[in-house]
């Protein structure tokens, strides 16, 4: 495997494995709990621009 190869899994593996390691949490929060999870990907005062919600059914 090549340098650039090698970095170029490396730039494109570490954000997607901290992606699913994030949803992680926020599922266990969704399914453990009533409480609202929020996942923050980078600083926490932008905008949410990313959401995990738990689907209500209403009877």
């Amino acid at each position: 495997m090549s340098i650039l190869s090698f970095l170029l899994l490396y730039a494109v593996g570490i954000p997607i494995s901290t992606l699913l390691h994030e949803i992680g949490h926020a599922i266990s929060v969704i399914v453990c709990s009533k409480e609202r999870a929020h996942v923050y990907l980078g600083a926490k005062n932008l905008p949410e621009s990313f959401r995990v919600r738990r689907k209500t059914e209403v009877a």
